[in-house]
């Protein structure tokens, strides 16, 4: 039963932490100096704003995954971001399906941060932590 609490917990953090980083991303974009005629001219600003915004809120998650998940680790992150991203994109879906694969193009990179990055650094974290037991 511990399993399935840490799972739900994980699900409801990764929905928190994916709300938080797609309310934070809107307002940077809103409040964002740049003129509107330069994201179509220079797609790496845009591109950049989006690396700025998500990968520290994946970070966040990965590391919040790592302490929470003490075995398999990695398998529970991408389930638990799966979950929040299903969460995420079901109102899109069930409003209107023919929008749902173009949101879903359109937000690739905020899908594969999550679902893909949040993975790779529970993996990159794993690696760096020291093994705890020695034999003696």
């Amino acid at each position: 039963m511990r399993t399935f609490a840490r799972l739900v917990l994980g699900v409801l953090c990764a929905i928190c932490v994916v709300w938080l980083s797609a309310l934070a991303y809107s307002q940077l974009i809103e409040h964002l100096p740049v003129p509107r005629g330069w994201w179509m001219a220079h797609p790496a600003i845009l591109y950049a704003v989006e690396v700025l915004t998500f990968v520290p809120f994946a970070v966040v998650l990965a590391i919040l995954f790592s302490r929470l998940f003490l075995r398999h680790a990695i398998a529970s992150a991408f389930a638990c971001t799966l979950v929040a991203m299903a969460v995420v994109f079901v109102p899109t879906a069930i409003r209107s399906y023919d929008l749902l694969w173009p949101v879903l193009r359109v937000n690739a990179e905020f899908i594969l941060t999550f679902l893909i990055g949040v993975p790779i650094a529970v993996i990159v974290l794993h690696r760096r932590q020291p093994a705890t037991s020695s034999p003696a």
